[in-house]
């Protein structure tokens, strides 16, 4: 890993940056990514918040192409049968913007053009999440990509979980339901790990409050006033109160 100076962050042991990208920071993300062949997955993490082990076990049976969303149902994982797709224990879905969707289509299409010159054993045909090899990425590669993209992108280190902390905060800026958020993430504690960093929903709310609670108490004297019911009718009956003369029922 790197940092401005070009130092390893590791090696001199000082706390790597893992909360989430500004705005600013985000765009220039997203220009650096896509100036890399891999950069679509990038900005998949970004624009869904998906696990890193969620976007390597993404399928293209996964992929819901008639109503642009995301069955999030595999992993990759390693276990006492090796290295493999997994099923997660709580699949979930996940809608995709226009822009993605397009972007990820775009992916597939070119995936499609790499398996007619690959070696047919080398190739994971239903996997999103290939070289132009055809072997499966791992989380070591997707890593190293996205400090690569990172570096190029001119910014500092930051985590691989960070894709994940910036969606989770651009969907609560952009009026997300808390409720939603975490159905999304798959996290049930979502909402209020990245409330925290959303203004509307720290500060500006703890103001309103408070004005709320310090505005002038009103003192209502309980005072009862005549009503006279006068039938009209069989099953048609009108209120009056004299003291309103403008409320009838």
């Amino acid at each position: 890993t790197y940092s401005k100076s070009g130092v390893s962050e590791m090696d001199t042991g000082t706390t790597q940056r893992n909360d989430y990208l500004s705005q600013e920071e985000q765009r220039q993300l997203i220009r650096g990514s896509c100036c890399h062949q891999y950069g679509v997955l990038i900005r998949l993490t970004m624009f869904t918040g998906l696990r890193i082990e969620e976007l390597l076990g993404l399928q293209w049976d996964d992929v819901d192409m008639y109503n642009r969303r995301l069955f999030i149902r595999h992993k990759l994982a390693i276990d006492k049968d090796g290295f493999g797709i997994r099923p997660i224990d709580s699949p979930r879905t996940i809608p995709l913007l226009p822009h993605v969707f397009k972007d990820l289509m775009k992916w597939r299409e070119e995936r499609k053009e790499d398996e007619k010159s690959i070696i047919s054993f080398r190739w994971h045909p239903n996997s999103v999440a290939t070289l132009i090899t055809g072997y499966q990425i791992n989380e070591d590669f997707l890593i190293k990509l996205f400090c690569d993209i990172m570096e190029f992108s001119g910014l500092p280190y930051f985590s691989y979980a960070v894709l994940r902390n910036t969606f989770a905060v651009r969907a609560l800026e952009q009026g997300i339901t808390p409720n939603m958020l975490c159905d999304i993430l798959g996290d049930s504690g979502a909402a209020e790990k990245y409330m925290q960093y959303v203004p509307s929903y720290n500060d500006a709310d703890i103001e309103q409050m408070e004005t709320l609670l310090t505005a002038p108490q009103l003192n209502y004297q309980q005072i009862s006033y005549p009503v006279i019911l006068k039938r009209l009718a069989p099953g048609l009956t009108e209120y009056f109160a004299p003291n309103f003369p403008e409320l009838t029922c």
